[in-house]
């Protein structure tokens, strides 16, 4: 396990402004703001973050050294099954397949819905446009 250090630390090591890493940190999803404080998402959490308690400093998320940064590659857009399916050589079918697996989508009467953990991973619910 790698060692885990601040933010601004972290910043310090790859010589970038601090602000710069928190923006990122906040584009990525992994922490929010809520009021003066820095708030650790689940998904900052998957990706090493956690909370330290200092004697000196209070409450503050730290980060694992070789913290990998997931900016949105779709840059805000949505993609649906058969777009995945063409980036990916996979078809749709398939694609719905994986994502159920993956527990994000489930099969209704009305087709696929998007579930709450799919909503938590960035999922919308789209209707087929008529």
């Amino acid at each position: 396990m790698s060692e885990k250090i601040s933010t601004s630390a972290l910043a310090k090591m790859r010589n970038i402004d601090a602000k710069l890493l928190f923006s990122d940190l906040k584009r990525a999803g992994y922490i929010t703001r809520q009021g003066e404080k820095w708030i650790l998402t689940e998904e900052g959490a998957k990706f090493g973050g956690e909370y330290v308690d200092h004697p000196k400093f209070g409450q503050f998320i730290v980060w694992p050294t070789n913290l990998h940064i997931e900016l949105n590659p779709t840059s805000g857009k949505t993609l649906s099954a058969t777009q995945l399916g063409d980036k990916l050589r996979l078809n749709a079918k398939r694609i719905n397949q994986l994502l159920s697996e993956l527990g994000w989508i489930s099969k209704s009467e009305d087709g696929w819905q998007v579930t709450e953990a799919g909503i938590r991973a960035g999922g919308q619910q789209r209707a087929d446009k008529e």
